[in-house]
């Protein structure tokens, strides 16, 4: 999912050969819709990690995220 694609900006840059589908979500209209928050998740340890953080998002310090393997 991609968000914030009101523009369109950077989706020209996915991609299509690895990618048969992208869903984006345009932020401005949750706005509208009364949302005050996204959460997100994601490893630090891949693009995206940077990538939302310059988009403004910030990491969650209280929070703890768990999982185990079965």
């Amino acid at each position: 999912m991609v968000l914030g694609v009101a523009g369109g900006n950077g989706l020209e840059n996915i991609d299509v050969k690895k990618y048969s589908a992208v869903y984006g979500v345009d932020v401005n209209s949750d706005k509208e819709l009364g949302l005050t928050h996204i959460f997100l998740l994601t490893d630090n340890n891949v693009p995206a990690y940077e990538f939302y953080k310059k988009c403004g998002f910030y990491e969650l310090k209280r929070n703890a995220a768990f999982a185990k393997e079965l």
